[in-house]
């Protein structure tokens, strides 16, 4: 049974009928895979519980998640009570990392890590069902080898949808494979069909569907998450370009108010380029743009303080009073030098000092 596609995208959310609908089938359809892990399971336990154990506990853990994901699902959903914010956060989560719902440590990649969204893990899901009921042949022995028929047939039409997910330059590099593994089921049909054993024939068949399958789910997540990445690094590079015009801003401002003032360097951010598309490229254009906004924080920061610094010399000449010819002789020079700008800091700054000991004295 086909896993249901989840409608809208991860960019984009369906109406709440539509994500309604979809939880409702969702949920039958795990239902039924929760139907056919049972069979698997007494079966397991009656031919080879040893070697059947580690794979029917990655299958379950596949299940599970997808289960504890169709659970929160339900509860955002709440009937449908759902405002806008909420259909959102819907969306994200049909989108969003399974992972995300597994154990701290655990991940459906392995040890790698693998990100998958809930229609991957889904078809995950089905593949390796798929691989279970032929490896422990659950159908009668007389029906064996068509049942595995069918289902390698089934699983065709899978592989055939997952890559029909990507881009097409993608699919074209796909069809070469995918032309190969049906003409391999094609052969087998016909064998079939004209009375033939099977027997040692579905083996390698079904070992290299399953390979292909999974390794077009794995491509498919690999592209997403570089794409989510690219677009991430475009947007800071475009929020650095803006940020250096605002820092090339302040500098100015700064050394026009007071002096000496900040003489850092504001980095040329568009001499970095846009985000490469290859990924080793974009690890070294990303350590680069982070040294850039490091410096442009340390340039920000210092001109921010020289300015905040000027203007508490400035509050400090205010607060003094008339007083002595002395004092007032310095709160004349001090007056004249900040009607000029750039106002001189060191200099103020020796002034006020005199004048509040003027007034002290």
């Amino acid at each position: 049974m086909t896993p249901p596609f989840p409608p809208g995208s991860p960019t984009q959310s369906a109406s709440a009928q539509q994500i309604g609908d979809w939880i409702s089938q969702f949920g039958e359809w795990l239902a039924d895979q929760r139907l056919q892990l049972d069979r698997i399971d007494q079966r397991v336990r009656q031919i080879d519980p040893a070697r059947g154990v580690q794979d029917m506990a990655m299958v379950l853990t596949v299940w599970q998640t997808l289960q504890t994901r169709q659970l929160d699902l339900l509860r955002l959903w709440d009937s449908g009570r759902l405002t806008t914010m909420d259909l959102t956060r819907v969306n994200e989560l049909i989108w969003s990392d399974v992972n995300d719902d597994l154990a701290p440590g655990s991940s459906l990649g392995g040890k790698g890590g693998l990100s998958v969204n809930t229609a991957e893990a889904s078809r995950m899901l089905v593949a390796l069902i798929d691989q279970l009921t032929s490896r422990f042949q659950l159908a009668p022995r007389n029906n064996a080898h068509t049942a595995r028929l069918i289902g390698l047939q089934a699983q065709l039409q899978r592989i055939k949808q997952q890559s029909g997910l990507d881009p097409e330059p993608i699919q074209t590099a796909h069809q070469g494979a995918i032309a190969a593994l049906t003409k391999q089921i094609d052969q087998l049909t016909n064998l079939a069909s004209q009375g033939g054993d099977l027997g040692g024939c579905l083996g390698p068949v079904e070992a290299g569907a399953t390979r292909l399958e999974r390794d077009l789910i794995v491509d498919h997540a690999q592209r997403q998450l570089f794409s989510q990445r690219l677009h991430t690094d475009q947007l800071r590079f475009h929020e650095a370009i803006a940020r250096c015009r605002r820092v090339k801003d302040l500098a100015a401002h700064t050394q026009s108010q007071v002096t000496p003032a900040p003489r850092y360097a504001v980095p040329q951010v568009e001499r970095l380029g846009p985000p490469p598309q290859e990924v080793t490229a974009l690890d070294a254009w990303e350590a680069h743009l982070g040294r850039v906004e490091q410096a442009l924080t340390v340039v920000d920061s210092a001109n921010r303080q020289a300015l905040a610094a000027s203007q508490q010399l400035l509050k400090r000449f205010n607060q003094t009073k008339p007083g002595s010819a002395l004092t007032n002789d310095l709160r004349q020079q001090a007056a004249q030098l900040i009607e000029h700008r750039p106002i001189n800091a060191a200099v103020l700054t020796a002034l006020i000092q005199a004048i509040e000991a003027s007034e002290v004295n």
